[in-house]
């Protein structure tokens, strides 16, 4: 016999979790806390299995039979629900970190300062400043040889400037 929501309300909580059964394998899982789970027990491929549908009563006893139904539609598909599920599961996951990595991506290939064609600082990140101790503010439009290099490097540094301006 079906279970009714007033029945699924009666339920009381025991000593040990168990279930009340509905129809077509699906049931309601009566923790020993008082808690309720809508599951559905079925076959695929020759294996039982168990598919959790949701907390009673933030899902209704209609909404659950829903639920079997369209699992039971998916396994005569040949589709296990189970593996829907955690397919849909995943791709929720992976696309909560999408902006996370592009962000990674987009700055991880950035250059920490890059100079103009007459040496002056015009890219000047984060990265660069906790190496150097200079804001951004403070080097912008500044030439980088003349104002940031110690005399010991500057020669050399220039060069190698002039080098990579020229393309070779």
């Amino acid at each position: 016999m079906p279970l009714t929501d007033v029945k699924a309300r009666a339920l009381k909580p025991k000593e040990k979790d168990y279930k009340a059964s509905d129809e077509k394998g699906l049931f309601l899982l009566v923790k020993k806390n008082g808690s309720k789970y809508f599951r559905y027990d079925y076959r695929f491929q020759g294996k039982r299995k168990t598919l959790a549908i949701g907390v009673y009563p933030k899902i209704t006893m209609k909404q659950a039979r829903e639920k079997r139904d369209d699992a039971r539609k998916k396994i005569a598909q040949g589709v296990d629900p189970s593996s829907t599920k955690k397919h849909i599961q995943n791709k929720k996951v992976l696309l909560s970190y999408k902006g996370e990595l592009q962000n990674f991506i987009d700055t991880a290939n950035q250059p920490i300062f890059g100079i103009d064609t007459e040496g002056k600082v015009n890219k000047w990140n984060q990265q660069a400043e906790a190496i150097t101790g200079y804001s951004k503010s403070e080097v912008m439009g500044q030439h980088l040889v003349d104002n940031f290099i110690t005399e010991d490097y500057k020669e050399p540094v220039q060069k190698v400037l002039d080098e990579a301006l020229k393309g070779s």
